[in-house]
């Protein structure tokens, strides 16, 4: 079995784009649903190639870096599909199309689209690659725009001639009639079925924070309620619906999951906040990760917040003050539906290595399940622990993969004085 992974994260200066390719052989036979809820789980054995397209040094500041709920990398049997931005590039961004050939180790760039941040690609059943991205309406603002979807022309190719339509009825910031169904921002993601539905989930939120400055006093958060919006492509044409409009505070880095009978949301609270940004210590960015929310319907249900139900499996707020949510750096990496079941994979920050290694975020990583829709969640388990990680080199991003019943957390690290990726990759089975 073949799985592709590609991640650039905030430690990556520069670096060639690197296009991870696993071959997994179980050396054990995987654990029963019931054996998983144990800890002993063992590590599988990869085969890694570690292919390093040349297209020149690439940004790191709101590239690919940017937005590990989005679906940045795509694959067919002979070919894999990403993009690259270039070094020092201006707002909005120009995203260049990549595809690699694995039989004859040649790449190709294919078309270039315009983006606030970045795109999400998809591939259909029928080997089609689509592109959902963020276009502003005016240069000048490039948090105000619309969700334009690009589908190819040829199947399994980036260089074809493509169609695009606006993914769902858009309207800018301050026009009369804008609301939660009209209001699209960066914060978003999108996936593809096996039907070649595509889901788009999105930030609709029309209350925002002001701020004179950072670590500056007279700051204005934003009032709630904020809302999510999922649109949806059948095929031909885009609907939207809301999922909330109730949120008391900002919710970012949402993503769609999929089961057979229900539709299931993820997203984390990412909120500004005015006191934080008058504290000299913590006002460089001053935004309070303190949340990770669930929503779910039936996939038989009507669309519409009313038949949405929504669950808080993480809320450090309860016991934690707002200075220490915000040392504690909570990030929702990852969650996948097995079995009926939800694994959730998150992080936080382990200030005793950060400090000792004299950088500021050193992540450690968790899982959480619910066999109940995402009503009830088990107790966390630790993963990774960073004075542990593997071959002695920082982790800095996981995901989730599925095989049959089974979960696999996948760990990356990387040297951080060198900044290079290691040739070793450790996957473990999970909770």
């Amino acid at each position: 079995m073949l799985f592709y992974f590609l991640e650039v994260d905030r430690w990556l200066v520069k670096c060639r784009i690197s296009v991870l390719i696993f071959a997994v052989f179980f050396l054990s036979c995987g654990a029963k649903k019931n054996e998983s809820k144990t800890n002993n789980s063992r590590s599988r054995v990869f085969s890694i190639e570690n292919i390093q397209i040349d297209t020149g040094s690439v940004e790191k500041t709101n590239g690919l870096s940017w937005g590990r709920n989005k679906s940045k990398i795509v694959h067919s049997d002979d070919k894999v599909f990403t993009y690259t931005l270039s070094e020092g590039a201006a707002e909005p961004y120009s995203f260049e199309l990549i595809e690699y050939d694995v039989k004859t180790f040649e790449y190709r760039l294919g078309a270039t689209i315009i983006s606030s941040r970045s795109p999400d690609l998809l591939r259909d059943s029928n080997g089609f690659i689509h592109v959902i991205a963020f276009e502003p309406f005016q240069n000048t603002n490039v948090y105000d725009g619309k969700f334009v979807h690009y589908k190819f022309d040829q199947a399994n190719t980036i260089s074809s001639t493509y169609q695009i339509q606006d993914a769902g009825s858009f309207l800018p910031l301050g026009v009369a009639g804008r609301n939660p169904l009209n209001s699209g921002s960066i914060y978003s993601s999108a996936v593809i079925d096996s039907n070649d539905y595509i889901y788009l989930v999105f930030n609709s939120t029309n209350s925002f924070f002001q701020s004179p400055g950072s670590c500056q006093t007279g700051a204005v958060n934003a009032a709630g309620p904020h809302s999510i919006t999922l649109n949806t492509f059948n095929g031909a044409t885009w609907s939207s619906e809301i999922v909330t409009n109730n949120l008391a505070t900002r919710a970012g880095y949402p993503r769609v999951v999929l089961g057979e009978e229900h539709i299931f949301i993820y997203a984390v609270e990412d909120s500004f906040s005015s006191e934080l940004n008058e504290d000299l210590l913590r006002c460089d960015l001053p935004f309070v990760f303190g949340q990770a929310w669930v929503f779910q319907r039936s996939k038989l249900s009507s669309p519409g917040p009313g038949n949405w139900n929504h669950h808080t499996p993480i809320n450090l707020h309860q016991s934690l003050s707002l200075s220490e949510v915000f040392d504690l750096k909570f990030r929702v990496e990852d969650m996948v539906l097995v079995n009926g079941e939800l694994v959730m994979l998150y992080s936080h920050n382990h200030e005793e290595v950060a400090s000792e290694l004299g950088i500021e975020f050193i992540p450690d990583f968790y899982t959480i399940r619910s066999n109940d829709l995402g009503e009830n969640w088990s107790t966390p388990r630790l993963l990774l622990s960073q004075p542990t990680s593997p071959f002695g080199l920082v982790t800095i991003s996981a995901k989730l993969l599925v095989d049959g019943e089974n979960v696999y957390s996948q760990f990356i690290s990387i040297d951080i004085e060198n900044t290079v990726f290691p040739n070793q990759i450790e996957s473990v089975e999970g909770v």
